[in-house]
Parts: C-alpha cells; structure tokens; sequence
C-alpha cells in the first residue's frame, strides 16, 4: 500500500530539522542585525541623559515611568535615583550638579533650597501626586480606645490635655509632615495661639528630628506605644495592623512638585517625562504605590477626604 503521505519517512527527519534550525539562525541573526542597526542610527549620533532624583516614598512609580520613557526613546538614558530630599538639597546648593529634575515630596524643599542659594531650583513645580497627613496608630492601640466602635479623632489624640496614646511628631522646622501636623494643631486650638503653643508644648518630648525620610512605625499598648504623625501611604504600605486617623480638615502634606532645573540641558527628556507621569500609565504606578493623584483621588484601601 503507498504511503499516505502523512508520516514522513525517518530519511527525510535530518532534513527538515536542518532547515528548522536554518529558518532559527536567519532569524536570530535578522534580529540582531536589526538592533545593531538600530543602535547606529544616524538620528541618534548623540544620546541625551536624563537625571532625576526623587524621593524614595515615590521612587517605584518614577523608576517604572523611567524605563517606560527610555524603552520608547532610544537616544535618551534615564536615571531616576532615590534620594533623601536634604541631600539633594544640599548637591544642588553646592557645586554645580548632575541633576536636571526634581521630584521632592514637598514644596517646602523647592523654597527651602532656593532659601540656600539653588536658584536654578524654581520656587513652585508640577504635583504629580498626593498623599495626607494623618496619625497613624498601631491597631491594637486604637481597638483600646474603643475602634472601630468609636470613631478617633485628633482632638481626642492629638490636642488632648492628656493624649491617651503618647504622639510623635516630626519636628516642624524641618519636616513637611510635622509643618502639616503644626497646622492642624493651630486649626484644632482655632483662634487661641496660647492653646496651640501648649499643645505643642506637650508634643515637645517626642518631637523627632526628620526631613524627608519616612516616619518612624507606632507601636502597640506596653512601655513605648506611640502614635506617630505620618501619611497616608505609609499607614497602606504597612498593610494590616496600622490605623490611619485623618485631621478634621486636611492639613498640607507631601504634593510631590515635579522640578526642572534651569541647568539642565535636557528640555524634551523632563517634559517627556512629566507627561508620562500625569498620564494614565502614571497614575496607575502612583496609585498602585499607595498614592493619590494632585486632585486628591484615593488608592484602594484609602477613605476620601
């Protein structure tokens, strides 16, 4: 009986895997090719580098829309690098810096450096993103004082004669988180300034020396419970067991103003990437990392205000 066809005999099986392994070959050595192509473009005889630093509670969003941006431009590296705002602010007040962007987690920085002699810092930058003060509290804490049962608020924490849970609060003169807790004290003592110095009096103790490194966690009931002034993101980046109770008003907080530097010599590459990160791929990473969008948009997880 002659054969259907349909099997092919062993003979002809170093054949085919021969000319499968050429068709691979070709291929590869196409794409290749390609790419070295590419790379030698004649449009792109010059590469531009892009330097960003950003503060490191916003570092995984900016690091994702960074190589977003440099996946879709060849002839641009970005470097997004987390830094503590104080020592970007001391690099750019010093001797001519790398640095051609910004994206500090306050305004308070911007004027802070300008304060210092950074001129080519600009006074005022995009917000590119949000997140509130709050008082954050360890859940075992808050279930003492009768949460979820009863509401908690910051007259009854953080303004009480005696607050039930000791407060930490980063020292104002330095950090925007305690600056924004300064206001919400002085709003919670309204017209009288003697009731928010005697506030503050009482928060003195536990006043901690911070700029823009992230607050220290509260802790639960025994010898060292705390609350802490903090924000929003970190109270949903620690996930289960942190209670976050939000000011009767909210109070300034950190508005991630997005900064170019008059010397940078890279126009296109932080326009570039101030688009992608107002754009919708942008506000799902800010979103995703806890954060809020400028207007104020919440997370999940997060409660409105």
């Amino acid at each position: 009986m002659p054969d259907s066809g349909v099997r092919q005999r062993p003979e002809f099986w170093p054949v085919t895997l021969l000319s499968a392994a050429l068709v691979a070959v070709l291929a590869g050595w196409a794409g290749m090719s390609y790419l070295e192509r590419t790379r030698s473009d004649p449009a792109c005889t010059q590469r531009t580098s892009l330097r960003i630093a950003v503060a490191p509670s916003i570092a995984g969003p900016a690091q994702e829309i960074g190589q977003r941006l440099a996946a879709r431009d060849r002839c641009l590296e970005v470097v997004v690098s987390a830094r503590e705002s104080a020592d970007v602010l001391r690099e750019v007040s010093g001797s001519p810096s790398a640095v051609d962007a910004w994206l500090p987690e306050s305004t308070l920085w911007l004027r802070r450096a300008r304060d210092a002699g950074a001129f080519q810092v600009p006074a005022e930058g995009v917000s590119v993103a949000s997140t509130p003060v709050v008082l954050a509290l360890d859940e075992r804490s808050a279930a003492r004082l009768g949460w979820p049962r009863r509401a908690l608020d910051w007259k009854g924490l953080v303004a009480a004669e005696r607050p039930p849970v000791p407060v930490v609060v980063p020292d104002p003169a330095i950090s925007p988180l305690g600056f924004g807790a300064l206001l919400g004290i002085r709003a919670l003592a309204g017209e009288r300034a003697a009731g928010a110095a005697a506030i503050m009096r009482r928060l003195a103790a536990r006043t901690v020396a911070m700029g823009g490194e992230a607050p220290p966690l509260p802790t639960g009931p025994g010898a060292d419970e705390a609350a802490v002034v903090s924000t929003e993101q970190e109270v949903l980046r620690g996930g289960p067991g942190q209670v976050a109770v939000y000011p009767p008003r909210p109070v300034p907080g950190p508005d991630y103003p997005y900064a170019v530097l008059s010397s940078s010599t890279s126009a296109q590459g932080t326009a570039a990437f101030l688009r992608l990160m107002l754009a919708d791929e942008g506000v799902t990473a800010l979103t995703a990392a806890g954060l809020r969008t400028p207007a104020g948009a919440p997370p999940a997880g997060a409660q409105p205000t």
